[in-house]
C-alpha cells in the first residue's frame, strides 16, 4: 500500500436559478469540499452543502408551496482517470 497524502484542494461552490411555472421561484445552492487524494486513482471528498427552495405562492393566509433549507454533509469517492 501507498502512503496516503493530503492534497491542498479545497473548493467552493455555489449556484442559483430561477424556476419556470410551477417550478421553485428561487433555488440556490452551496458547497464546500475537501479534496484528500489516496492514489492515483481514488479521491475522498468531504464537505457541507446547503440547498434552499421557495415554491411558495402568494402570502399572508392564502399561502401555499414550500420554503425548504436543507443542509448536511458530503462524503464522497472520486475516480481520476
Amino acid at each position: 500500500m501507498g502512503d496516503v497524502r493530503a492534497v491542498n484542494e479545497k473548493k467552493l461552490h455555489g449556484r442559483s436559478g430561477f424556476g419556470i411555472s410551477n417550478s421553485s421561484k428561487f433555488t440556490w445552492q452551496a458547497e464546500g469540499t475537501i479534496s484528500y487524494k489516496l492514489s492515483q486513482l481514488f479521491t475522498l471528498i468531504f464537505g457541507y452543502r446547503l440547498l434552499s427552495f421557495d415554491t411558495v405562492k402568494s402570502s399572508g393566509s392564502e399561502k401555499k408551496g414550500t420554503d425548504l433549507l436543507q443542509h448536511g454533509p458530503v462524503i464522497g469517492i472520486g475516480v481520476n482517470f
